[in-house]
């Protein structure tokens, strides 16, 4: 034997229990319509902020941050190209006393041997 669906005997509770289910509907629906007004508001504001920083003070800050950071990079890079320059001459020095050297270390042993080879 089959049942058929339950019926509330009491009509009113059921609409009581409807309209309970529809206050907190409208209820959720606002609060969704809230959250979403402050997530367009905050999104409108980020879009503000990141086409015009200068507008605002966290954008002045950051700007002049980077503005900061840029110069820092560029002193860096100098200091960097200073020290290659340098070290080129370095090089180039070391190069050139090696080369005296080598001359030097010739003569005196083309000296050696003309002492060794003249006869006494």
């Amino acid at each position: 034997m089959t049942e058929g669906p339950r019926r509330s005997p009491d009509r009113r509770s059921d609409d009581t229990r409807l309209s309970v289910l529809e206050r907190d509907l409208q209820r959720v629906l606002q609060e969704q319509e809230k959250a979403n007004n402050k997530l367009d508001r905050l999104n409108d504001t980020m879009n503000a902020i990141q086409s015009e920083p200068q507008q605002f003070p966290a954008g002045r800050a950051l700007l002049a941050r980077a503005d900061s950071n840029r110069e820092r990079i560029d002193r860096h890079d100098a200091r960097i190209d200073s020290l290659e320059d340098w070290k080129s001459e370095v090089n180039g020095a070391a190069k050139f006393t090696r080369q005296v050297q080598l001359v030097l270390g010739i003569i005196l042993a083309l000296l050696t041997l003309y002492q060794l080879t003249r006869p006494a």
